[in-house]
């Protein structure tokens, strides 16, 4: 007589969710919610990533060279990426374009759906369906039109193709991800590891084989690819800015406030004490140090490496916006599977990074457009506005290295480990 109270319980849930996630979704494309990020207030409104995009595309149409324009950094990343879209969306305008792209990404975020109800239960299932449907840095990506959340889900998808033992469909869908963001490279350290080398040649030379086409055929391409990602930014004001939510952000806040260096007046890393640049320096190179040591370790829990390397681009990465997070969900959502770290720890470190910063409450009066407010925040707020973020990153990235040194427990039923090189065939 209970039975169908509890088989339609899951189902409630879900639906409440959906209507509650579409409702903050329509709310956030309609600037309701604005005030509550920096990258919301003080850019350039709906779209503004998908405009660098879009228009990469459009140069691409028109015979132009992609990595040109000027606006914000700048188109900087694999030109399949930019050509796909002039082909599938450049005869509409930006407007109607972008809402096609957020419905790409609610797309992506629905194919989590399938997996998450199989294997997981109980509370496990409801609170990975909630982080899923409520993860604010989900709604700022789809606001600004960025693509990190599309690159983890092509990941998430890539773990499971491989646990799997689809090694094809693993090294398509990883290959798939570089090509819309590089981000996606996290996981190759887990492959190299690993030995998954066919997995690991064919998602690396995909990519590698379209962009060589693009650049012999586009003169001066290539130079211009690199200078746009490679060339430091040396803006003045830019060192310290609102919109950065990494580590470094946070590092340079703290660096240039205990010093009383105005942040206006920063121009690169070289503006700061010799300790201080060294820290900043060094500080990408640490994380990948520790990292390709646990890696090892855990070569047979590849689901906390990714999650590990993950947490190592979003701490040693020196420009991190609040959108970039929504990159981590899918891998958030592995370790709730996992049985390798406290639940309840990444259930915290997620909800962290699931709410808005505390911009509302300190944010500036500035006139529409890119102003930052960072250099009228008091220090103590602007550090702690920085601070937001990585804070629970690192926390994740910690339990995860500290996981790499403890015995691992043997996998359970919902969570294998994924196959080494001898399991499966291409």
């Amino acid at each position: 007589m209970h039975a169908p109270e509890q088989d339609s319980s899951p189902t409630q849930v879900l639906i409440v969710l959906v209507v509650i996630h579409l409702g903050l979704l329509a709310l956030m494309l309609g600037r309701a919610f604005d005030p509550l990020f920096n990258d919301a207030m003080h850019r350039m409104g709906p779209g503004t990533d998908f405009r660098i995009y879009f228009r990469a595309a459009q140069a691409w149409s028109q015979g132009d060279g992609m990595y040109g324009d000027t606006m914000g950094f700048g188109y900087r990343y694999h030109p399949a990426f930019a050509i796909v879209i002039a082909v599938t969306l450049g005869k509409l305008k930006l407007a109607t374009a972008h809402l096609v792209w957020t419905a790409i990404l609610e797309v992506a975020l629905w194919s989590l759906i399938p997996g998450i109800r199989r294997s997981l239960q109980g509370s496990r299932r409801a609170t990975s369906l909630a982080l899923l449907f409520l993860f604010s840095p989900f709604f700022l990506e789809a606001y600004l039109g960025q693509c990190s959340f599309l690159a983890g889900v092509l990941l998430w998808h890539a773990s499971q193709a491989l646990q799997a033992r689809r090694q094809w469909l693993c090294a398509a869908t990883i290959a798939a991800a570089i090509l819309i963001k590089p981000i996606a490279l996290v996981i190759c350290p887990v492959l190299l590891v690993r030995g998954e080398w066919r997995i690991l040649i064919v998602s690396l030379a995909v990519p590698a084989g379209l962009a060589t086409i693009y650049f012999v055929d586009n003169a001066g391409g290539f130079e211009a690819f690199l200078r746009v990602n490679f060339e430091a930014v040396t803006k003045v004001g830019w060192v310290v800015h609102a919109g950065n939510q990494g580590m470094h952000g946070f590092l340079a806040s703290l660096f240039a406030r205990v010093h009383e260096i105005p942040t206006h007046t920063l121009a690169g890393f070289d503006d700061f004490p010799l300790y201080a640049r060294t820290v900043l320096v060094g500080l990408p190179w640490l994380l990948v140090a520790l990292s390709a040591v646990a890696t090892w370790r855990l070569r047979e829990r590849p689901e906390i490496a990714i999650a590990l390397w993950s947490c190592t681009f979003l701490l040693g990465y020196k420009d991190v916006w609040e959108h970039t997070y929504s990159f981590l969900l899918p891998c958030v959502l592995l370790l709730l599977r996992s049985d390798a770290i406290s639940r309840r720890l990444v259930i915290v470190c997620a909800v962290g990074l699931a709410l808005p910063t505390g911009f509302v409450l300190y944010d500036v009066p500035m006139p529409p457009g890119p102003y930052d407010p960072e250099h009228a925040f008091a220090a103590t707020t602007s550090i702690l506005h920085h601070a937001t973020k990585p804070i629970w990153v690192l926390t994740l990235y910690v339990a995860c290295l500290w996981r790499a040194y403890r015995p691992l427990a043997s996998a359970t039923a919902s969570n294998q480990p994924l196959p080494n090189r001898e399991s499966g065939s291409m």
